[in-house]
């Protein structure tokens, strides 16, 4: 499963813009416990004319999160994901089995 592209999924529906723009967004945080991936809202803030902490703050509560994500949490102006460790490790075998 290529978790990444499903949240862009998610976010591209809510936030109106092209899934692969906004999966090529998606960024891996730096530390660990900042969560699996984030999305910078920072290049929607033009379009949404809104604040990037009050854009990602939105998205948080209106997006459809994936069954595989354990967490979602705004930083500022990102929105960060938590991947399901469960979830993780069934996709990681999966691959490996196919």
């Amino acid at each position: 499963m290529n978790f990444k592209f499903e949240i862009a999924k998610a976010i591209a529906e809510q936030a109106k813009i092209d899934v692969f723009e906004c999966e090529s967004y998606i960024e891996i945080p730096p530390q660990k416990d900042m969560g699996d991936f984030a999305f910078p809202c920072f290049k929607l803030a033009r379009i949404l004319k809104a604040a990037p902490p009050k854009i990602a703050q939105d998205l948080m509560e209106n997006i459809f999160v994936p069954d595989f994500i354990a967490k979602v949490c705004v930083v500022g102006g990102y929105l960060n994901f938590f991947v399901d460790a469960c979830k993780r490790a069934e996709a990681v075998l999966t691959d490996i089995d196919a």
